[in-house]
């Protein structure tokens, strides 16, 4: 069996901090930028494993009060598949907003 190695990407963690929430969840989303963080994909087949993280490059900036809901801390009436696409959707936002920043992924 192959190991699987994640991949870390410190510039995109950085480049998270003091950005606008891309997940924008109706209801949650403190719109403070001072809280805004890399969140990672919780999500099964995103490379996540047990105890662990996902790759780096899938995630999406988002504030504590969205993050807290992407990680289930926080309890909410969201469809896990609208949650997921909704991820998706602030994921591609803030990977274009770090290409465009000139946030070098790799």
């Amino acid at each position: 069996m192959l190991k699987q190695t994640t991949h870390r990407s410190n510039a995109l963690r950085k480049h998270a901090k003091g950005q606008s929430c891309t997940l924008n969840l109706p209801g949650f989303c403190n719109r403070n930028p001072e809280t805004t963080v890399w969140a990672h994909s919780p999500f099964r087949g995103d490379g996540k494993c047990l105890g662990g993280k996902s790759h780096d490059f899938i995630g999406c900036d988002a504030c504590s009060s969205c993050h807290d809901v992407l990680d289930s801390r926080v309890k909410h009436d969201f469809d896990r598949s609208w949650l997921r696409c909704r991820f998706l959707e602030a994921m591609k936002n803030s990977l274009i907003r770090a290409f465009h920043d000139g946030v070098k992924i790799w």
